[in-house]
């Protein structure tokens, strides 16, 4: 598997939740709470991570000052995105189940309808 555009597990580590996730290469940040993150295959996705910053109880709730947030960066590896030097992180496979959730529900906003499987 030599696709940029996947992860690999770490060396010697056996995350499975790094497997088949895609790489990140660059993330930037909109207020209030919105990433926009450019994959190593050329692809791109949005985030809105108000509801998970503002759920009671939120690991990320510090991400609510906008400076903070603002400080995003992509791990060197590209599997996550990290704030405040790493003590927060959030891996790309994740990221992008967020951003298919709310791709799919604003498509059902817009009265869009797809085939049951």
């Amino acid at each position: 598997m030599n696709d940029p555009s996947r992860a690999q597990p770490p060396q010697g580590l056996n995350q499975p939740e790094l497997l088949n996730a895609p790489l990140l290469a660059k993330v930037r940040t909109r207020a209030p709470a919105t990433l926009l993150i450019d994959r190593r295959d050329g692809g791109r996705i949005i985030v809105d991570m108000g509801p998970t910053i503002t759920a009671t109880g939120s690991e990320f709730a510090s991400l609510q000052d906008r400076k903070v947030f603002g400080r995003a960066t992509v791990t060197q590896d590209g599997t996550a995105v990290t704030w405040a030097k790493g003590e927060l992180k959030i891996s790309s496979k994740v990221l992008h189940g967020i951003a298919e959730q709310q791709f799919h529900a604003r498509e059902r906003k817009k009265g869009v309808a797809y085939p049951k499987e």
